[in-house]
């Protein structure tokens, strides 16, 4: 539903901000896939899939309204066989996963034309954030080898936040540019925290 009404506001500022002639829009996307291997015998794994989008529309030389939206899902897969005490099962793997997703909307303003060779630019703005953690277990009976397996889910956890982004776009051909950002989202008025969310990221952008 947030989504939703941040999408028909953009929507709506579109229409009533006169352009006069500056109208131009970017619209870029980024994706990664990281995995690390640990333990003694490399059988525990660290996986983070993340994918983003961002709409901006110039309405005045080099200032713009932008929409992002930013999905991030971090897992961590261990095999343990820990011997449960006065039981007869052993936990064999558990598996922690957090999924994150922030929409935001907000100011960006570029300090070069889009014909310089790179373009630095910083946003601005609000962000809603939304997090849950889940976990899993993997329990073994030790006289019969059974199995158990158990979830649990956390809340959703949702954040008003401010958000503040600076990018760099490296203009490739014609109006096809390479595009890498660092991003912060942290909640009003708490400014110390902006190192607990940094979002790194890099991927493609056209402008037209």
């Amino acid at each position: 539903m947030k989504i939703i009404f941040f999408f028909l506001v953009y929507s709506l500022v579109l229409i009533i901000i006169p352009t006069q002639g500056y109208s131009r829009i970017d619209i870029s996307t980024d994706a990664s896939y990281s995995k690390q291997v640990y333990g003694d015998n490399k059988v525990n794994a660290l996986r983070t899939r993340s994918y983003g989008a961002s709409f901006a529309y110039y309405f005045y030389h080099l200032t713009a309204f932008e929409v992002n939206y930013i999905y991030d899902k971090t897992t961590n897969t261990e095999m343990i066989d820990y011997k449960v005490t006065d039981t007869d099962y052993s936990l064999k793997s558990a598996e922690s996963e957090l999924v994150s997703e922030v929409v935001s909307v907000g100011l960006r303003q570029a300090f070069s034309r889009p014909e310089a060779r790179i373009r630095p630019t910083i946003s601005l703005g609000y962000a809603y954030r939304m997090y849950r953690d889940k976990r899993s277990y993997h329990y073994e009976n030790d006289l019969n080898g059974s199995d158990i397996f158990l979830k649990d889910q956390g809340p959703l956890s949702k954040q008003n936040s401010f958000f503040s982004a600076f990018g760099i776009q490296l203009r490739l051909i014609g109006q096809f540019y390479l595009r890498g950002s660092v991003q912060t989202v942290f909640p009003f008025f708490r400014p110390s925290l902006a190192s607990d969310y940094l979002k790194y990221s890099a991927g493609f952008l056209c402008s037209f």
